[in-house]
């Protein structure tokens, strides 16, 4: 038995939410015999032929081979998209399945699999595009696919509701939590991993790990603490993307000086850093609604307390027990918050507990659902 598993994104070993969704499901795929190739979307734009490769996770993808397919790359798109058609032709007959994590300029490879009467499942991350022509051919694509398509899978509300407004079937879309590896993020002694980690003993730490980009929308969350510069707190930033530059010039403008930068860390590192914290930090965009967070969820299994906007995270987070929730990711909100931060002993008092909030989380569960939902297809096919 084949699948294909095509990822319409940049690919890192600890990176994107389909990054880890696949490495985490890897081993209950290969229990059961089946053999998952990958072919990375941005990594073959501009080639000549996409990569045929198997995942091979346990190195991260070189530098040299990252080529990143812009929006307004349109030639590239378009070779891109004929590479995908030569490339069915050639092998297209060995696939029974095909999964696709959908992207602005996604869907070629899963048209041409329906087309061959190959079985579908489209992985809908939320989606917060900045660009209007983008986002409307964006949907126009995924419309068009929705009705070909047997199976969704969605870890937001927005995404559901979007779904069903184009009429699709509720019984074809699955909600699936992102998989957090408890083995790696799970609580340990603060007071070592700071000295590990050559970090202050005493100070109040606030970490953000993750994307620096319009998804998550930091600058109202930097330029307030920045303004009111809390007192013996330590702001840790955690990740790379577009907006790295500008957060910097921010810092620099304002001459504050407790903050630390640190670039994308394997899982087992970045995991030394939430055990550090006090407060784990998770601003979003303001569009999204009731996202199931890989970040929110890393943070609740090491036992830390975090702060969110309301939209992204009432599902896990009851504001004032376990973390806080913002109205709105803005400058107001954050100042509001940083002015009236509370002490380390109250935050490291609000995580506990947070680990068995997301027990649902755990990987093997994950795993068990995603197998289901490819066992109901490929029994139907």
């Amino acid at each position: 038995m084949k699948i294909i598993y095509v990822v319409g994104g940049l690919i890192y070993k600890t990176g994107t939410f389909a990054t880890v969704h696949f490495e985490n499901l890897k081993s209950a795929w290969d229990k059961e015999g089946l053999k998952v190739e990958g072919l990375f979307g941005a990594l073959a734009a501009g080639e000549k032929k996409p990569r045929d490769v198997n995942f091979l996770l346990e190195k991260p993808v070189p530098k040299e081979d990252i080529r990143v397919l812009r929006y307004w790359q349109l030639l590239r798109y378009r070779n891109y998209c004929k590479s995908l058609q030569t490339y069915w032709k050639k092998k297209g007959k060995e696939y029974n399945l095909v999964i696709e994590r959908w992207w602005p300029l996604g869907g070629t490879f899963s048209f041409l699999a329906r087309k061959n009467r190959v079985p579908v499942i489209v992985f809908l991350p939320p989606s917060v595009i900045k660009n209007k022509l983008v986002d409307w051919l964006s949907n126009v694509r995924l419309k068009k696919l929705a009705q070909l398509v047997q199976a969704f899978v969605v870890n937001d509300l927005c995404s559901k509701e979007l779904l069903l407004k184009w009429k699709i079937k509720r019984e074809n879309i699955y909600f699936l939590p992102p998989p957090c590896n408890l083995n790696t993020f799970k609580p340990f002694s603060q007071e070592l991993v700071r000295k590990e980690l050559s970090l202050p003993p005493d100070k109040k730490i606030l970490l953000y790990g993750g994307g620096l980009n319009y998804f998550h929308q930091l600058m109202p969350m930097v330029k307030a603490f920045c303004k009111v510069n809390p007192k013996d707190t330590l702001l840790i930033i955690i990740g790379e993307g577009d907006k790295k530059k500008d957060i910097l010039s921010i810092f620099k403008k304002s001459k504050v000086n407790n903050y630390l930068f640190k670039s994308t860390l394997s899982q087992s590192d970045y995991s030394k850093y939430i055990s550090a914290c006090d407060l784990g930090l998770a601003p979003y965009n303001n569009k999204l609604k009731k996202i199931s967070a890989l970040k929110i969820g890393e943070y609740m299994a090491m036992e830390r307390a975090v702060v969110t906007t309301r939209s992204a995270g009432e599902e896990l987070i009851s504001d004032g027990e376990n973390g806080f929730l913002l109205t709105a990711n803005n400058l107001e909100e954050w100042e509001k918050f940083f002015l009236t931060l509370p002490s380390r002993k109250y935050l490291l008092e609000m995580g506990k507990g947070n680990k068995l909030k997301v027990a649902n989380f755990n990987t093997t569960e994950v795993a068990n659902k995603f197998i289901n939902i490819i066992k109901n297809l490929l029994n139907c096919s």
